[in-house]
């Protein structure tokens, strides 16, 4: 199977006292790629494996600088592309005819490149420069689907 994705992000930061309050925004575009293959243990119960692989594109931050300082601009900046993946192993039960119950735990790694440098500005000056480093997520979550087979 295949598609097209989008991942938005808003993260707050900021807090603690010692922090300007302020925010990121992070987006990316992804197609993910992947193949479910389940077997049969009996008539009510099928397992399965579904592996995906995430190219990501499009990728950007801006971060919001003048939530804490109207002064300050607000940067944005590319995070490149990178590829990430899930796997989820996954049991299907047949609860009732034609309805069935899937429940599997998943796991996934993404993954931004570092930015390029960016001008930070205050008040229409350059006060400095910065840039997003590059980082890896690792989630882990419980998916419970039901649905109807026809």
């Amino acid at each position: 199977y295949s598609g097209i994705g989008y991942r938005y992000w808003l993260r707050g930061l900021g807090s603690r006292e010692d922090i300007m309050p302020m925010s990121e925004e992070y987006s990316w575009y992804y197609v993910p790629v992947g193949i479910r293959i389940a077997w049969k243990v009996s008539r009510k119960i099928e397992l399965s494996l579904d592996n995906t692989l995430k190219l990501m594109f499009k990728g950007n931050i801006k971060v919001n600088l003048s939530e804490g300082d109207p002064y300050y601009n607000d940067p944005s900046a590319s995070l490149g592309s990178r590829t990430g993946w899930r796997i989820m192993p996954g049991v299907n039960f047949e609860v009732y005819p034609k309805l069935h119950l899937l429940i599997g735990p998943w796991y996934e790694y993404s993954a931004i490149q570092q930015s390029p440098v960016f001008a930070i500005t205050y008040a229409g000056k350059l006060w400095g420069y910065g840039y997003e480093p590059s980082s890896r997520t690792h989630q882990f979550g419980l998916d419970i689907y039901l649905g109807r087979r026809f």
